[in-house]
């Protein structure tokens, strides 16, 4: 019922982790998530990687809510974690993630190719490993972009939260933005080959 008041759709979450290989078998990945679940275990990563999928592969792009999945993962870190990481704290990894599609987007003249670069950026910005290999690749974004990130705010999050969790908010919150503009082109798209 939490979830459900805070308008989380949970049927959408049991369809958007439906995965399956290049055969049409299904994939452990949604059954290994709700295993974690139960035991109030960690899943943003495993939540991360299925969207991060689902998103660049862009035929299934239309079958994830990647703003659902984004309200799931919050209230479900603040029921089994809160004193890791706050609602603030979220919300910052969120916005800037958010930040950076939306900004490059409207720097473009809302250019569709510009899409095909995020991409390419976003996946880098998710192989970082490192605190220092993510502030090196936020200012190449910044650069090349035009996004202004304060690095004082960001490095102060940045050493107060565990790096892989504020970076998959951050992609998360990257890819829910990447999405929308991605699915509104595409529709775009279908209404003029009508």
């Amino acid at each position: 019922h939490q979830f459900m008041d805070k308008g989380v759709n949970i049927k959408d979450i049991f369809y958007a982790l439906y995965e399956t290989d290049s055969k049409g078998k299904l994939l452990p990945s949604r059954n290994n998530i709700f295993r974690k679940i139960l035991g109030k275990h960690c899943i943003l990563t495993d939540i991360e990687s299925i969207t991060f999928r689902k998103v660049i592969k862009e035929k299934e792009s239309k079958y994830i809510n990647v703003s659902n999945m984004l309200n799931f993962l919050l209230e479900y870190y603040l029921i089994i974690k809160e004193d890791i990481m706050n609602k603030e704290q979220i919300d910052v990894a969120v916005k800037l993630g958010k930040q950076i599609v939306n900004q490059a987007y409207k720097d473009s003249g809302e250019n569709k190719e510009i899409l095909k670069r995020i991409k390419g950026d976003l996946f880098t910005l998710r192989k970082t490993r490192t605190v220092t290999d993510f502030i090196t690749e936020l200012n190449t974004l910044q650069f090349r972009y035009g996004i202004s990130v304060s690095n004082s705010i960001l490095e102060g999050v940045l050493n107060e939260v565990p790096f892989e969790d504020f970076k998959g908010y951050c992609i998360m919150g990257a890819l829910n933005s990447y999405n929308f503009y991605n699915s509104s082109l595409k529709e775009k798209g279908d209404k003029k080959d009508e």
